[in-house]
């Protein structure tokens, strides 16, 4: 079910004869890493194939399809039609609900805008009747009438997100999956519909962890994919830096809370290695352990550490990094519901007793439009220095934690610059910046502080993620990771620091690479590495409870 990936539509392939073709042709300009959604037609001989389009830019407006399900009588696909527009220098989606045909390719609206739609939480069927199509953008289920009558939201039984399975054969009861993105809040349900308009729920199955819809079969089983997308470990490898290659494979810090550690580090004297066990990889760092093992003695303490009331450390905080003074690691939160102007404090943490000091000046940052907060924070060694982003294109500092900030880099080549990382002596800064409104194209740059002058290393373009920038110790290199898609598969890369031909470190990796550090003498990386595991689940005889 391949097609040109310059374009974007809906193929079917015919699973007895194996004939390929385009039913749309959207001639619509497509970048980045496509993840395909297949649609098996109800009569079994036919496959919707359709792109989900990450970035895609015209000036006229651009957009794709993603198929849902098929008609019972097997004519026509439910898509969910998705544009992008930038007006102003915003980007905006706009995502719609749309029937194609599966001989001519025609396209019946149904319904213009449907709201936010979360990438993975898309689910959608239409009813036995074909009347009525459930909906779901990952947050809320709706019912529509195929002739744009009816309009109705159903109630969550349970948390923030919903996922619509689909209806079961013969009847009139829809079934969808609601809860959180806590482990064990979703459950599946029951619902019956009557006229478009839904009854009261009946909980099938509970305690489920988060999934993702698959669908309903024509015995009534219900399929549902679980992921485990943030399975986080701490890894090290050794590097000879001079050579540009690793020495040995990576191998994890820890074998303690097994996909729950993340952000290995080493103290300033190399005495010490320290690392974070998390509580959720996916959401947060609250309820965090700081472990620091002696590596002369190979002794390990393990402590909570006590964030101060109304402080939150999302998962988007700037890596925790040692402090200089070789006793306390610094690491940053935020003032809970601080609003756009998000609220940064920095704090040492004394990793034997897991007490926390405020250092003062907080860190005011505000996020320009739909601008992700990863990657806008940094700071120096002792923490008497604060560097961010501010707005799109520049990055300021601020000498003494009383101090005003500064702009020291407006980068006017660059639509959006992220990831300040200033260097060992504090005379320079790296950091990215992308030259097109869509991200495709990137650079990792140097700014002389004393001078402005900023030289370019290498094209390339990190992720957003906590620390993808990482100097060597003494400043002649620089390492960071590139990846195909938001999960990997991930390459580390080194640079010189003066610019030059970027040396691929080892092999590829299946996962995402962040948080990386360098050991004192230079010898090893540190990073955390996080994957994904898919597991097909099913649940039979529904129909019969």
């Amino acid at each position: 079910m391949g097609r040109d990936m310059e374009s974007a539509g809906v193929i079917l392939h015919d699973l007895r004869s194996g004939e390929t073709r385009l039913i749309t042709d959207e001639h619509r300009s497509v970048s980045g890493p496509h993840e395909g959604t297949a649609q098996i037609s109800p009569d079994g001989q036919w496959s919707a194939d359709g792109r989900e389009i990450k970035s895609i830019f015209r000036s006229q407006g651009s957009g794709g399809l993603r198929p849902l399900a098929w008609t019972s009588d097997s004519r026509q696909v439910l898509c969910l039609a998705q544009a992008l527009e930038r007006s102003a220098g915003q980007l905006t989606q706009k995502n719609g609900i749309v029937l194609v045909a599966a001989s001519s390719g025609a396209v019946q609206k149904v319904k213009d805008d449907v709201g936010f739609a979360r990438l993975g939480g898309i689910s959608g069927a239409l009813s036995p009747d074909g009347r009525y199509i459930a909906y779901s953008g990952g947050l809320q289920t709706w019912i529509f009438s195929v002739d744009g009558t009816l309009d109705v939201p159903i109630v969550n039984p349970a948390g923030p997100e919903s996922r619509v399975l689909g209806w079961l054969p013969g009847s009139e009861d829809l079934v969808i999956g609601a809860g959180g993105r806590d482990s064990a809040s979703f459950g599946i349900y029951r619902i019956p519909i009557h006229e478009g308009k839904p009854g009261n729920p009946e909980l099938l199955k509970g305690r489920l962890e988060t999934f993702d819809a698959v669908g309903v079969d024509a015995s009534g089983a219900l399929y549902y994919d679980v992921q485990h997308h943030g399975l986080t470990n701490a890894y090290i490898v050794g590097l000879d830096r001079d050579a540009g290659k690793l020495t040995g494979q990576p191998r994890r810090l820890t074998s303690a809370l097994e996909n729950l550690n993340a952000i290995p580090m080493w103290s300033p004297d190399g005495k010490k290695a320290a690392w974070i066990g998390l509580e959720s990889a996916y959401r947060h760092l609250d309820g965090a352990s700081i472990a620091v093992r002696d590596l002369a003695t190979g002794k390990e303490t393990t402590v909570p550490i006590r964030l101060p009331a109304k402080q939150s450390m999302p998962q988007w905080m700037p890596s925790p990094m040692w402090m200089s003074d070789n006793r306390h690691v610094l690491m940053m939160a935020m003032d809970v519901g601080s609003g756009a102007n998000h609220i940064f404090s920095l704090y040492k943490v004394d990793p034997e007793s897991g007490a926390i000091v405020d250092v003062p000046g907080d860190v005011a940052r505000s996020f320009p439009g739909n601008d992700p907060p990863f990657s806008q924070v940094a700071w120096s060694g002792d923490g008497s220095v604060m560097y961010r982003v501010e707005g799109w294109k520049s990055i300021g500092v601020r000498q003494g934690r009383s101090g005003e900030w500064k702009t020291t880099l407006t980068d006017p080549a660059a639509t959006r610059v992220y990831e300040p990382a200033p260097s060992p002596d504090g005379t320079e800064i790296a950091y990215v910046a992308e030259f097109d409104p869509n991200g495709r194209s990137a650079q990792i740059k140097v700014v002389a502080l004393a001078t402005g002058q900023i030289r370019t290393l290498v094209d390339a373009k990190p992720i957003q993620q906590r620390r993808q920038i990482v100097w060597t110790p003494d400043g002649r290199h620089l390492v960071y990771p590139t990846a195909i898609g938001p999960l990997g598969p991930s390459q580390l890369w080194i640079v010189a620091a003066t610019g030059g031909t970027p040396k691929a470190l080892g092999a590829p990796m299946e996962g995402q690479i962040f948080d990386l550090s360098t050991s004192p003498d230079g010898k090893q990386i540190g990073f955390t590495l996080r994957t994904m595991r898919h597991e097909l689940w099913a649940v039979k005889d529904v129909s019969k409870r």
